[in-house]
């Protein structure tokens, strides 16, 4: 086991419902500290992609080693604020243009454009920070 004995998973078993999902805080901090440790010439940003699961400790636990976030949706997008993510730390990158693409752009989140039609939808904002690509 990684790190669990068989005691404590025989207690768990007993105290809750099957299925039941047990973190390490310890080894999220260990991978988080990796990733950030990670030598890199281009200031790389490490984001945490939400999809993987979006379990609003593990969030925080993210958040507070100073890990970004990658949503699939506004929908991530807005759990990720839940657990205390500043605008400017989150960027979506889902297939789906967010319904209020519009709102995410003015609060600077960033949005990864997945698609000519995302691109596209992106430039019709007509914000005056986003250049005229036609």
């Amino acid at each position: 086991m990684n790190f669990l004995n068989e005691e404590q998973v025989n207690k768990i078993e007993q105290d809750f419902q099957t299925p039941v999902y047990v973190y390490s805080e310890d080894k999220l901090n260990e991978a988080a500290d990796a990733f950030l440790a990670f030598p890199s010439a281009f200031w790389h940003k490490v984001r945490y992609a939400m999809k993987a699961n979006s379990n609003i400790n593990i969030l925080k636990i993210f958040n507070n080693k100073g890990i970004k976030i990658d949503c699939s949706s506004e929908y991530e997008a807005y759990r990720a604020l839940n657990a205390w993510f500043k605008w400017s730390d989150i960027q979506i990158s889902g297939q789906e243009t967010p319904g209020n693409l519009s709102e995410l752009v003015d609060m600077w989140v960033l949005i990864v454009a997945t698609s000519l039609k995302q691109l596209r939808e992106i430039v019709k904002l007509n914000k005056p920070w986003i250049e005229n690509m036609s």
